[in-house]
């Protein structure tokens, strides 16, 4: 299967240049967008270009935001594919989360284009099932891989699919969204048991994988993929180990050759002693360096526009003169005319991801990359920077000296050189430190191997223990093979 990655900084008309596309030539195409507002806002810049160029494409757009598209907006798209099939120009606006839940036959013969990385095509979590077990023994099989350490859950021949009300019964824990994940038909489900009846031992977490892939698009006329950062992203990781190969990306460098103006951009960063999560602020020493950072704003006078976690918003809503934002911002335009920002965000592996980091060979600090410090690259590239010719000068206020540095790394790779991090003494967290925080001098994670060894050494040493608690309380265990005091039978056959 080929599929075209417009690549490229933000700001290179990636998204643009396959829009254009879809609207001069004709032709069937289905684009997907990260964001709901993203659908709205290039669905006018289509019918404004439409208007330039002078073609006609019928163009609609579907999401839960629209009043009259907010129930079962998944069977409108499907009629909307079925009824415009016939249709010679047709352009068709839709969410990632759409697309991941849409029958990929329906787009047998069309374009489709995907905008920035796919949100929602990789999770996932554990679950306990020591109640439940044969549920999961009737409904999915289990088929080896060849690694010999993961089995792909499908459904069995004539079982029939667990209904939401089904999956809803089994409450909130994390069988619940194995269910979700393991009912669509259009992504692979794996789990690290060979056998459901593993999952009845007590206190046993069972460990399990969802990847959606492209290749359930393999029908479609083309792929293409708009996205800064495709090839380090999570998405194209599980894409690449479950394809084994079966994927031909075609990269296409919409920025390269293309001259940049020299902005002056400064990062500043609040602290160098730790780094930021939710779970850190929500204690009290937490609250107390988001205050500083809040105060901080205030005295400067506030940022052009900026955001945080929603868990964390409070520390700064209403303290500083500002425009808000949600968090997630990859290929809006409307804040191009900002010339500063604040972004007090973190995005760290959480317990669900262990799995998922195992399967693909990652550490924290891939997921932290692909995740956080993605995102930063996104947000802070929405302002003026976002603008090849922009000169003047632009401010960044990011948490931790992490993301401050592994951003201006990221600058200067994509011709932005004059960067500068800027460390803010004066809001008085700089060298605050938390229990268990990750300060710069980071300690190499262990590989695969050391990991394994590791839990070889645990086990003997488990097994060590139990032995001499055993003979200690008067059990002697027989050894393997037959006891060298017993005779043997002549007539015994052998």
């Amino acid at each position: 299967m080929d599929i075209t990655v417009y690549e490229g900084a933000p700001g290179s008309r990636k998204t643009l240049t396959l829009l254009d596309q879809f609207v001069s030539v004709p032709g069937r195409y289905l684009v997907a967008f990260p964001r709901t507002p993203l659908i709205d806002e290039q669905a006018d810049y289509c019918r404004q270009k439409a208007k330039e160029i002078g073609t006609r494409p019928f163009i609609v757009s579907y999401h839960s935001k629209q009043p009259s598209h907010r129930r079962q907006v998944g069977r409108q798209i499907e009629k909307a594919l079925k009824a415009n099939a016939g249709l010679s120009h047709v352009v068709i606006m839709i969410t990632h989360s759409a697309l991941l839940d849409l029958d990929p036959r329906l787009l047998a013969g069309w374009h489709t284009g995907i905008d920035e990385n796919l949100d929602g095509s990789v999770v996932s979590g554990t679950f306990r099932a020591s109640a439940s077990w044969s549920v999961l023994e009737r409904h999915y099989r289990l088929d080896p891989l060849p690694d010999g350490r993961v089995w792909q859950a499908l459904p069995r021949d004539g079982a029939p699919r667990l209904t939401r009300q089904q999956i809803a019964a089994e409450g909130s824990n994390g069988l619940t969204r194995f269910h979700t994940y393991a009912s669509n038909p259009h992504r692979a489900v794996f789990v690290d048991v060979g056998d459901w009846q593993d999952a009845q031992v007590a206190r046993r977490e069972v460990r399990w994988w969802s990847i959606w892939t492209p290749l359930v698009l393999d029908q479609c006329a083309s792929v293409t993929f708009t996205a800064a950062g495709y090839f380090e992203s999570l998405p194209c990781r599980a894409a690449k180990w479950l394809s084994g190969g079966a994927i031909n990306y075609a990269p296409i460098d919409l920025g390269a050759g293309k001259s940049r103006a020299s902005p002056r951009v400064r990062i500043h960063y609040y602290t160098r002693g730790h780094v930021g999560s939710t779970a850190w602020w929500e204690t009290d020493d937490g609250i107390a360096c988001l205050v500083q950072v809040s105060d901080h704003q205030k005295l400067i006078g506030g940022p052009g526009y900026w955001s945080s976690n929603e868990a964390i918003r409070l520390a700064f809503c209403k303290r500083f003169p500002g425009e808000w934002c949600p968090p997630k911002q990859a290929g809006t335009n409307s804040l191009i005319d900002h010339t500063s920002c604040l972004y007090i965000y973190s995005a760290k592996p959480q317990m669900d991801d262990a799995p998922i980091i195992d399967l693909l060979g990652l550490d924290r600090d891939d997921i932290r990359r692909a995740r956080e410090f993605e995102d930063i690259r996104q947000f802070v590239m929405r302002g003026a920077i976002r603008r090849p010719d922009y000169a003047g000068s632009y401010d960044i206020y990011l948490y931790d000296f992490a993301q401050a540095e592994d951003l201006a790394s990221y600058l200067r790779r994509i011709g932005i050189t004059d960067v500068e991090t800027v460390p803010v003494n004066e809001a008085k967290i700089m060298d605050e430190v938390r229990p268990g925080s990750q300060t710069s001098e980071k300690k190499t994670p262990p590989s695969r191997e050391e990991k394994r060894e590791r839990n070889k050494l645990s086990q003997q040493k488990r097994r060590a223990k139990a032995r001499a608690d055993d003979e200690a309380n008067g059990v002697v265990l027989r050894k393997r093979g037959r006891p060298k005091d017993r005779p043997v039978d002549p007539g015994a056959a052998p």
